[in-house]
């Protein structure tokens, strides 16, 4: 849910499920997907009935790294000095040069070191500090900040190219990369993107292709996903 707990909810093919105003069936749902429910809570059970998958426009557009200079709750902004962007697994710098200034969206979260922040904290605090930002457009068309992730200055950055995920175990918080036999944990602040959408470490299934931004932790040498993006897969010939 928007504020952060989690629900298990029994659902199957019965459930309706519409988007566009048009049946579509439960196999349409995919992770990451923004949904609104109709529930039947009775007191001792909760029964899905319905299921509305909202449009695309929550798609993640953009992955930014930089340092965060101000958060303003007043005109909804954030201001972001030497903003880069996360392309094919390498940050690239913006035609913005200096500071940038972003919006924040209406599901805004911060986090640092798994924990979520307010703005005066942050501001008070963390003035400077380097984050990660994923952002998604407004029906105008402008950017606007969804999650920002604060990353540890001590830490050392890792940057990785396209690898393959294996190793999964749903619900452990880690995975290893294929080609390195290299370890890797997530957790609640990490961005994590699959086909677009904002989802957690535990949407990552075998054999994702990804590109990633690692931090080595500067304690314990243990690698974290700051940064994962899986593309949808490559069409080839018109099979899949």
């Amino acid at each position: 849910y928007e504020d952060g707990t989690q629900q298990l909810l029994a659902a199957g093919n019965s459930i309706i499920v519409v988007r566009d105003r048009q049946l579509v069936g439960y196999g349409a749902l995919r992770d990451g997907d923004r949904i609104r429910l109709l529930l039947n809570e009775n007191g001792k059970t909760t029964d899905l009935k319905e299921i509305t998958i909202e449009g695309d426009e929550h798609f993640i557009t953009n992955i930014y790294k930089g340092r965060i200079t101000k958060i303003d709750n007043i005109s909804d902004k954030i201001t972001v000095m030497n903003l880069q962007a996360f392309n094919r697994g390498k940050w690239e710098r913006t035609e913005q040069k200096g500071f940038s200034t972003l919006l924040l969206s209406d599901s805004f979260k911060m986090f640092s070191n798994e924990t979520i922040l307010d703005i005066e904290n942050a501001n008070k605090l963390l003035y400077l500090n380097e984050a990660y930002i994923a952002v998604e457009e407004n029906y105008g068309g402008e950017e606007e900040a969804v999650v920002l992730s604060y990353r540890s200055s001590s830490d050392t950055a890792v940057p990785v190219g396209s690898e393959r995920i294996t190793g999964v175990i749903p619900g452990s918080g880690q995975f290893t990369l294929l080609g390195e036999r290299k370890k890797v944990g997530y957790t609640p602040d990490s961005i994590v993107v699959k086909y677009g959408r904002l989802v957690s470490g535990n949407s990552l299934t075998e054999n994702d292709m990804a590109y990633m931004a690692l931090d080595r932790n500067y304690s314990t040498g243990e690698h974290h996903a700051s940064v994962v993006k899986v593309d949808e897969p490559q069409i080839a010939n018109g099979l899949a």
